[in-house]
């Protein structure tokens, strides 16, 4: 008995709402939709464009070349670092730097244990660079490179 009840109360609420749905997409009439008061405004929706679910080919621009310490894809791993001397897996290849060695296009500037900092000249659009590699005790390395009018950092004064 109680579920006639629960079901006959369901259909009087949907009876009651029935005059009040419409159909998706369907506009309501202009006798419907009421008219606000003068001076009050008015909210306008348009109707938004129909979406085209064709493909598109996008081209994504691949950016500035890269032009410095290492060609794309090489890696650098220091072997042994000491005050003037380094030994670095670059690429595959083993190699020893000491202070005026070239790698890349990058000029060694110095070199001690733990890291090495590099001159990097200036390149079309680009202004010369000072690159600093620190290592850590796997030999792995972590690059900051500094852009400047002069890549060189300003000293310090001394303190006394």
């Amino acid at each position: 008995m109680k579920r006639h009840a629960i079901l006959a109360s369901c259909l009087l609420v949907v009876a009651a709402h029935a005059g009040t749905t419409r159909a998706a997409g369907s506009e309501p009439s202009p006798a419907a939709t009421p008219t606000p008061p003068p001076g009050q405004p008015v909210l306008v929706t348009p109707t938004p464009p129909p979406v085209d679910p064709t493909p598109k080919r996008a081209l994504i621009p691949a950016g500035p070349a890269r032009g410095g310490a290492l060609a794309a894809g090489e890696a650098m791993r220091a072997l042994s670092l000491r005050e003037g001397e380094g030994r670095l897996m670059v690429g595959g290849r083993e190699r020893t730097l000491r202070p005026g060695g070239v790698l890349g296009k990058d000029v060694v500037k110095s070199i001690s244990p733990g890291r090495m900092v590099l001159n990097r000249p200036a390149a079309a659009g680009r202004p010369a660079a000072l690159v600093v590699v620190d290592f850590d005790e796997a030999g792995r390395g972590r690059t900051r490179v500094y852009y400047g009018p002069e890549a060189a950092p300003t000293p310090l004064p001394e303190v006394r």
